[in-house]
């Protein structure tokens, strides 16, 4: 498996990163990116703003929306998808997959073995050229499951 950069690896590293993606670093893409790398919690942007408001009064929404758009679409982060279309954002870029709980809408990393490459290539009748690849799981969390039973 491929190895899984820490939170303080990505922050040291966010200044070259921005660099290559033509991104000046500023103090709120700082702030930013370093809530997400250190969270497990894969945010949306209100709860990124949230967050950080206290920090960065002057900061707006827009701004965060902005922000977390372009690391997107940079690379910088890899976003969720999720049954409530709530977007959902993830710093950890590495190869892995998610479990997306279809009742609370909580997210969690999993990492699985490589796939077989029957599982991963398209056939050759789709014209389109594949660069990765992501599973998610779409079911109840264990925290859901035993407030269900719970509940009767």
């Amino acid at each position: 498996m491929a190895h899984v950069a820490s939170a303080e690896e990505k922050i040291r590293s966010f200044p070259e990163r921005c660099h290559q993606a033509g991104l000046k670093v500023t103090q709120q893409r700082r702030e930013i990116y370093a809530l997400l790398a250190g969270s497990q919690a894969h945010p949306c942007p209100e709860e990124i703003y949230e967050q950080i408001r206290d920090a960065l009064p002057s900061l707006s929404l827009a701004t965060v929306y902005k922000i977390v758009d372009q690391f997107h679409r940079h690379g910088l982060l890899r976003k969720v998808p999720t049954r409530s279309q709530v977007a959902r954002y993830d710093a950890r870029t590495e190869e892995h997959h998610h479990l997306v709980c279809t009742t609370c809408d909580g997210i969690e990393d999993v990492m699985l073995p490589p796939l077989p490459p029957r599982l991963t290539r398209l056939p050759d009748d789709i014209d389109f050229h594949a660069q990765s690849y992501e599973l998610v799981f779409h079911g109840v969390c264990s925290a859901c499951r035993a407030t269900q039973r719970a509940q009767g």
